[in-house]
């Protein structure tokens, strides 16, 4: 989506990304980031967990889905 934030994560030291909020939400849901995971978006307030960070709360508070099997 144009216009659309950007966000970089931050994984054992490095910076990974940008990506897009539904990129974050598929990384969640596949447990590759969680709540605590460091997240930082161009033109935002400095590196967040992201529990902390509301716009993306949905993403981190839905319960995972069940294990497949």
């Amino acid at each position: 989506t144009p216009g659309a934030k950007l966000w970089h994560v931050a994984d054992n030291g490095a910076t990974k990304g940008p990506y897009t909020q539904a990129d974050l939400a598929l990384m969640a849901a596949s447990g590759a980031i969680g709540a605590e995971t460091y997240l930082w978006t161009p033109g935002g307030p400095d590196w967040r967990r992201g529990r902390d960070i509301t716009e993306l709360a949905d993403i981190f508070s839905a319960p995972p889905p069940p294990p497949a099997g």
